[in-house]
């Protein structure tokens, strides 16, 4: 069972979108104007948290109002045929490198002393 989402045109959720969009229009131009901060850090800042929620009000509007890309049959068919002709790769497991023993022969040890 597949569930669709249907697109969003309710002209109500826009509005209320663009009044919430001025809301913050004017507070940051009230912060920018009257409110008082111990430093100018503090008060850009404070604009940025305002900004970025008002971007991303912005950006709601945006994605309701122009529909995402519908994508190409001919492009995803000539996609699905180049990954075809396209050989996988095989992993090759590694080898560990050998490493030759040293092995001291008994003509090579320095004889001891035996009494």
């Amino acid at each position: 069972m597949s569930t669709a989402v249907a697109p969003i045109n309710n002209k109500y959720i826009l509005k209320s979108l663009e009044e919430e969009i001025g809301l913050f229009d004017r507070k940051l131009a009230h912060l920018q104007n009257f409110e008082t901060f111990e430093t100018e850090e503090a008060r850009l800042v404070a604009a940025g948290k305002l900004s970025a929620k008002r971007e991303r009000l912005v950006r709601t509007m945006r994605d309701i109002l122009e529909p995402p890309p519908t994508p190409d049959p001919s492009a995803k068919k000539a996609a699905t045929t180049s990954k075809a002709a396209v050989k996988p790769r095989v992993k090759r497991p590694v080898q560990p490198k050998q490493t030759e023993e040293i092995v001291a022969s008994p003509e090579a040890v320095e004889p001891t002393l035996a009494s």
